[in-house]
């Protein structure tokens, strides 16, 4: 199944590097990062959200001008998700839930005019889009997990809201920060109480997705 994911992956980057020379509209590129993330909720000890897992993000993209300032950007990512609680000062509590998703953002980008120290500077776009995402790959580990449980209790669809900003190096590079957050829970919502699923759903306890992405981007062809 890793597999066929990614080299399904590779299939569509590789389309999309070629549209770039068929589509002169259509500019095509790559990205590649680091995220931090957590499931809401879901630290079987302290239930906060501290963000302790780390994965990475890489993928492939095609955007397009809809005006001088605002692009429409298409991607196609794999990205490593989850949450991930340390031991306590005893060495014990260890937690840690990986969630690996093929992820399709949809991203709208706004450039903006700022003002600093009275120099324009004008490389600033402000990001907000929606992502669906699959599940491929999923893995609980703890303490108290001594085999690998049924993971049914996963739901298989990510569906993400997403807000950030760019900052552009040049009209092909840029560095930026996104925060994503979830609409689909990250457990169902039917499955009995567990060490992975300690407290019921409330508004408290959504068990959605949390991620902060730092991603670099290029695109090629001309500006």
């Amino acid at each position: 199944m890793k597999k066929t994911v990614f080299s399904l992956s590779l299939f569509l980057i590789s389309n999309l590097l070629c549209r770039e020379v068929s589509a002169q509209r259509f500019k095509a590129g790559i990205s590649a990062g680091l995220v931090s993330s957590d499931v809401y909720g879901d630290d079987p000890r302290d239930y906060d959200n501290d963000f302790n897992k780390l994965g990475y993000v890489w993928g492939g993209l095609v955007n397009t001008h809809l005006s001088e300032n605002d692009v429409l950007q298409l991607e196609i990512n794999l990205i490593q998700k989850g949450t991930l609680q340390s031991p306590d000062s005893n060495g014990f509590g260890y937690y840690r839930l990986a969630l690996n998703y093929v992820e399709m953002p949809l991203i709208y980008k706004h450039r903006i005019a700022l003002r600093i120290s009275k120099n324009p500077i004008n490389a600033f776009d402000i990001i907000a889009g929606i992502s669906a995402g699959q599940l491929y790959h999923s893995k609980i580990e703890g303490d108290f997990i001594t085999v690998n449980p049924d993971m049914s209790f996963l739901n298989k669809t990510d569906v993400s809201i997403h807000l950030g900003i760019a900052y552009n190096f040049s009209n092909h590079f840029n560095f930026c920060i996104r925060y994503s957050n979830s609409i689909i829970p990250v457990f169902k919502q039917n499955i009995v109480s567990s060490f992975y699923y300690p407290t019921p759903f409330d508004k408290f306890n959504s068990r959605n997705n949390m991620v902060w992405h730092f991603i670099f981007e290029y695109t090629f062809g001309n500006s």
